[in-house]
């Protein structure tokens, strides 16, 4: 795949994921409209941690080892076999982990919001005891995709989650109840039609189903040896994660509720672009290395780190200085109220700071991975957790919800930094030049802040959704225009395909004419 066919590829799944983080959105708004941010979305929230937990263990280290091992196994011919028996292998491990949840439910929902009355802990423990059934279910989603990406097809695997998504709003809107058990049975519901989705589409890819696994040939005793660290790294990163929760537990009714709903926020861009872009650029970063061109490495890296940087930090800027205003627009109807708004917005605002820092630490740990070095991102995950950890226990008798909301935000930033500075040292200080972009993407970020401010408020004898949509496209227009004055050259680029198509279209009009 050429580096402009795989940036194509990026707009057009990034559209997908656009249209499927929309549908998401809608959810959000279904559930909120239903259940508002109260204690029964609180225990909702808390039974969703387990399975959390487990389903990101397993599927964060087969994301990091998987992709690059099968790459090099399907160059040799050999693909077939590591997929079968990591197939099975996962069924084992995911099936197993679903059981122990099932099982352990009632003490896990203890561990975690010990500060929940008795009644909302039966509560949040009956629909963990539901949940449960997500573990193997939303692992064998993200192995069938990793495969299906890795085969080069992306845009109708990424349609799964509008599909999950419509099951979700469909049966809220339909069943008139304010039970929270329904909104557990749907996940459930719309994980399965995302695995029937995803098996629709792999049965042309020459793959056994049914084959016999060898848990003994080398390929994956290689590959299970570097899951090693990342499942200790993983698994050790939880502690915070327990910690975020029992402390968000232990707050207001709603806390967990407005920090969720505001995290929901902020993934969007998250999942538009970066899951857009991990899922084009790690295969090819895995497949560059695997042909030796380490040149072809570097520049795929560093023009992802540069697209991150133009993207992310004046969407933090927007988010930050509209946070009121969207999640007015977004949430608040039916249960959801005003003072719902302003303990989500207040969170959204801390959770912006870190969008930049969530989005780098989403791709820099591919880049080691892709050179098989999975012991260094797990090193600096693993200084990081009592970091977050004390800062956590420290912030949030002081600011309350949002305290949980600014660590959430300041380890990833942190974490993004010293691996950047742990891959320029490994590949030669000039190796990665895409930070000479970042002056160019603040001075247009404050463009934006102005832009979205001053626009919000002289529009407001408009109605807030025209609103909102005009401040957005002003504050966009004002930041393409200054990096346009600045000559960032991904810009300038764009800029000059557009006159070459215009004019090209023009001489085909003429001619005809």
């Amino acid at each position: 795949m050429s580096e402009r066919k795989m940036w194509r590829s990026v707009a057009l799944l990034g559209l997908v994921m656009g249209l499927s983080r929309m549908t998401g959105f809608v959810r959000e708004q279904v559930i909120a409209w239903r259940f508002g941010a109260t204690a029964a979305v609180d225990a909702y929230v808390v039974a969703m941690v387990l399975p959390g937990m487990f389903g990101g263990l397993l599927v964060g280290m087969l994301a990091a080892v998987f992709i690059p091992a099968y790459a090099a196994e399907r160059q040799q011919g050999r693909g077939g076999q590591l997929f079968t028996s990591t197939l099975w292998a996962l069924g084992f491990l995911s099936l197993a982990s679903s059981a122990m949840v099932l099982v352990a439910a009632p003490w896990g929902v203890t561990l975690i919001a010990a500060g929940f009355p008795t009644g909302q802990q039966l509560v949040a423990t009956q629909l963990l005891r539901v949940l449960a059934v997500t573990i193997p279910l939303s692992t064998f989603i993200q192995f069938l995709l990793m495969i299906l990406n890795v085969h080069q097809h992306f845009t109708r695997p990424a349609l799964h989650s509008i599909a999950m998504n419509a099951v979700v709003i469909a049966g809220l809107l339909v069943v008139n109840s304010s039970n929270i058990i329904y909104l557990a049975a749907f996940t459930v519901l719309s994980a399965v039609v995302g695995i029937v989705w995803l098996l629709v589409l792999l049965r042309r890819l020459p793959l056994a189903w049914v084959g016999r696994p060898k848990f003994g040939d080398g390929a994956f005793l290689r590959m299970a040896s570097l899951t090693v660290p990342i499942l200790f790294s993983t698994a050790f990163g939880q502690i915070y994660l327990l910690v975020d929760r029992r402390l968000a537990a232990g707050l207001d009714v709603g806390s967990l509720a407005s920090l969720n709903f505001a995290n929901r926020l902020v993934q969007l861009p998250l999942g538009i672009l970066v899951t857009a872009l991990m899922a084009v650029v790690y295969p090819k970063l895995s497949s560059l290395l695997v042909e030796g061109d380490k040149a072809g490495f570097l520049a795929v890296l560093t023009a992802s780190l540069r697209a991150i940087l133009l993207l992310f930090v004046p969407a933090s800027v927007g988010l930050l200085v509209l946070r009121y205003p969207v999640v007015q627009f977004v949430y608040q109807r039916g249960a959801f109220d005003s003072a719902a708004t302003t303990m989500t917005a207040a969170a959204l605002a801390w959770y912006a700071l870190g969008l930049t820092g969530l989005a780098l630490v989403s791709l820099l740990p591919r880049a080691f991975n892709a050179i098989h070095d999975t012991a260094t991102p797990v090193k600096i995950s693993i200084a990081l957790v009592p970091v977050s950890t004390v800062a956590a226990l420290l912030l949030t008798p002081l600011m309350g919800h949002v305290g949980l909301a600014f660590t959430a935000s300041l380890s990833p930033t942190i974490a993004a930094a010293v691996q950047l500075y742990a891959l320029r040292r490994r590949f030669g200080r000039g190796s990665l030049a895409f930070l000479e972009v970042l002056p160019k993407a603040a001075v247009g970020s404050a463009s934006v802040a102005i832009a979205a401010h001053g626009v919000y408020l002289t529009a407001s004898r408009l109605g807030l959704p025209l609103r909102l949509a005009v401040a957005i496209g002003s504050a966009l227009i004002m930041y393409c225009g200054t990096l346009y004055l600045l000559g960032v050259k991904e810009v300038l680029d764009v800029t000059h395909r557009g006159q070459g198509l215009f004019q090209r279209r023009s001489k085909v009009v003429a001619n005809r004419e």
